[in-house]
């Protein structure tokens, strides 16, 4: 929680305490019209509306404000200059989320709307106001984002996305956003064309669809204030936006084609119950024009799905032309901030004859490595593999290896023995990862273990190597490329265990020895952890030991990989799959 209230200030994680600069030139000249203004009939019920609001500032703090408004009887203006002003920067910011919106009662903005909506309104004044990707949110504002799979877009992803747009079409005549919530994107459209285009005529190119009306209505402040200086026209602006549905108006044939189209939809399953993610997907597949190009934030399983509709979704966008995928881990940080942690890909897509599908690595990254890869934008030809999915790969070598390791693919007649009740040696798989495969070595037992998925094995040897097989570096890079960098299927396992099972009997007994190594390090390096009461322990493959180097060439040598290429894939691959960025 923020301190209460007063010029004190607050240090925190994600917050460097200095005093806050306003621009009050800045702001348009609607802005204290349109939010100031009406305070000065429901004054008497800001204290209880701001505490209502769920802010987390603290009841002191909105009885300051409060106060301060209360008392000031003749510039209303002047007060909301002067409560900002006392404030400590982070104080300010979280008091700004919740005091400009309480003042635009007329515009109907319901207090759950507030935390929000607002920091988008005041994010083009304050400058660098929302840290890109690190803005402090609420705990309610979490948790309703999670439960409706809603994450608003941090600028400097909108502003890289409108980037690859117009480099790909520099002259778009067409610019739709399907789900344009406050604008950020159509916002920075507008920026990057302000210096080349007439503001009617770049007006004339945007289009913007939403939901949600109270939305719409700060997009239209945002862009005539991008536009003009000031929202004067805002009424123009709003009529290119529209409060519907976009898929509904898909399905009608009533959204158009358009040269450019950029957003981020909402992910998850909509009323309907079906993939709303996917749902747009086939937006962008259909809803652009000969030569147009289209930008989306989307969620991994974008590139990952086996089934369902995100499967459906991608084949049909491979099939209508050029597609390229940027992929995101959720950590160290996420794409939309320490509080969101979801794993996205950025998608961009063109019409074509030609079929063709670039990707990139499933990325780690760390907040000050945003902008170099945002900028860079990474990407290889690649072709998909089974069902359509798109390995998370970008070297070149990488490609090689994984054209490679497609050979041992298993068939559904060579699948290695995989169950729940087998009796002998066993190797337990734990069912999530993040930097190393939880895998156990367990002898017979007697009392069945449900918690982990089983490989069963022939013998100890046997279990030794597929040991070494599974714990590897090779075998974790293989994992990351073919999956959402999270989930450990039992796609993966009978991968792995196929290739183990086409070595050679010499590079199967090495990888015995190095297997039972490998397992007798890794037991004195456990991992307790209890998450909802349920407690758990993996066991951590010791990091660049000789043992895990020797496994991972045996691997690749089984590959048919040449002495030089085996060096080159470790080098530039294998040492750093378990680096955090």
């Amino acid at each position: 929680m923020l301190p209460a209230c007063g010029s004190s200030c607050w240090s925190g994680r994600r917050f460097r305490c200095w005093r806050m600069a306003l621009d009050w030139e800045a702001l348009p000249s609607t802005f204290l019209t349109r939010t100031v203004g009406p305070l000065a009939a429901e004054a008497a019920n800001v204290e209880s509306s701001l505490v209502n609001t769920g802010a987390d500032f603290g009841k002191p703090a909105a009885a300051v404000v409060a106060q301060v408004l209360l008392a000031s009887t003749g510039s209303i203006e002047h007060a909301f200059r002067e409560v900002l002003g006392s404030f400590a920067y982070a104080d300010a910011l979280l008091i700004s989320q919740a005091l400009p919106s309480l003042l635009r009662i007329e515009a109907g903005l319901p207090m759950g709307s507030i935390p929000e909506l607002v920091p988008y309104l005041l994010e083009p004044v304050f400058g660098g106001y929302r840290l890109a990707g690190g803005r402090v949110t609420l705990g309610h504002e979490r948790s309703e984002r999670r439960r409706n799979a809603t994450y608003f877009t941090p600028p400097d992803v909108a502003r890289a996305m409108v980037g690859y747009l117009l480099a790909a079409n520099p002259s778009p005549d067409s610019v739709l956003d399907p789900c344009c919530g406050t604008g950020i994107f159509l916002r920075e459209y507008v920026r990057a064309n302000a210096s080349r285009a007439d503001p009617d005529q770049l007006l004339a190119t945007i289009s913007g669809v939403d939901l949600d009306g109270r939305s719409l209505d700060v997009c239209a402040e945002i862009i005539g204030n991008e536009l003009w200086g000031a929202a004067t026209r805002w009424e123009e602006v709003r009529a290119r936006l529209s409060q519907a549905n976009s898929l509904e108006l898909l399905e009608t044939g009533a959204l158009g084609k358009y040269s450019a189209l950029i957003g981020n939809p909402p992910y998850g399953r909509g009323p309907d119950g079906h993939d709303r993610a996917a749902q747009f997907v086939g937006l962008l597949a259909r809803s652009l024009k000969a030569h147009g190009v289209g930008a989306l934030v989307l969620p991994a399983s974008l590139v990952t799905s086996t089934t369902g509709e995100m499967a459906r979704a991608r084949s049909e966008l491979l099939t209508h032309g050029e597609s390229s995928f940027l992929n995101f881990d959720r950590s160290p940080d996420s794409l939309f901030g320490d509080d969101v942690k979801q794993r996205v890909s950025i998608v961009v897509h063109r019409p074509s004859a030609k079929k063709q599908v670039r990707t990139s690595a499933l990325l780690r990254w760390r907040r000050r490595d945003r902008s170099r890869v945002l900028a860079a934008r990474s990407t290889m030809a690649v072709e998909p593999w089974a069902k359509d999915r798109i390995p998370a790969i970008q070297l070149e070598i990488e490609d090689r290896v994984f054209r490679l390791a497609l050979t041992s693919y298993p068939s559904v007649g060579s699948q290695p023995a995989i169950g729940r009740n087998g009796r002998g040696y066993e190797l337990h798989i734990g069912p999530t990862a993040y930097n190393w495969l939880s895998v156990e070595i367990r002898g017979p037992v007697e009392e069945p273990v449900t918690a982990k998925r089983r490989l069963i094995a022939s013998s100890r040897v046997h279990a030794a190597a597929l040991y070494a097989v599974l714990s590897s570096d090779f075998g974790f890079w293989l994992w990351r490329a073919t999956s959402d960098g999270f989930h450990v299927g039992l796609e993966i396992v009978r991968w792995l265990a196929e290739l183990e099972s086409r070595l050679p009997a010499p590079a199967r007994s090495g990888l015995a020895v190095l297997g039972e190594e490998t397992w007798r390090l890794a037991r004195d390096r456990p991992v307790v952890a209890v998450n909802r009461g349920v407690r758990t322990v993996a066991y951590v493959p010791p990091p660049a030991s000789t043992a895990m180097s020797d496994a991972n060439a045996i691997l690749l040598a089984g590959l048919g990989l040449s002495p030089q290429d085996r060096q080159t894939f470790v080098d530039t691959v294998l040492k750093a799959v378990r680096s955090p960025h």
